[in-house]
């Protein structure tokens, strides 16, 4: 076993373990690990992007500038974005 061989083990393993480590953190709440992220998201050929802020707040941005308002949570393995009256999860 190479010196390059065991760098990738030791760096396998960190990563590997790193998710667990953050479950194992007081506090840690289900969908946390997206605050301050972003995705991409594309319905009938337009592209928007949606911003996960802290507290459960959520921005979908247009391509055109304009912002709508959300809200997101996350429970039971999914996450759910929120404009008003509209809904939707994802697992």
């Amino acid at each position: 076993m190479g010196r390059r061989s065991i760098t990738r083990a030791i760096v396998g393993t960190l990563l590997a373990g790193a998710p667990i480590a953050g479950l194992a953190q007081t506090g840690w709440v289900p969908g946390s690990e997206i605050i301050g992220q972003s995705a991409s998201v594309e319905t009938n050929g337009v592209t928007n992007t949606v911003f996960f802020d802290p507290g459960g707040v959520a921005r979908i941005q247009t391509p055109g500038g304009n912002s709508v308002p959300g809200t997101w949570t996350a429970a039971n393995g999914q996450l759910c974005l929120s404009t008003g009256a509209a809904q939707e999860c994802w697992p």
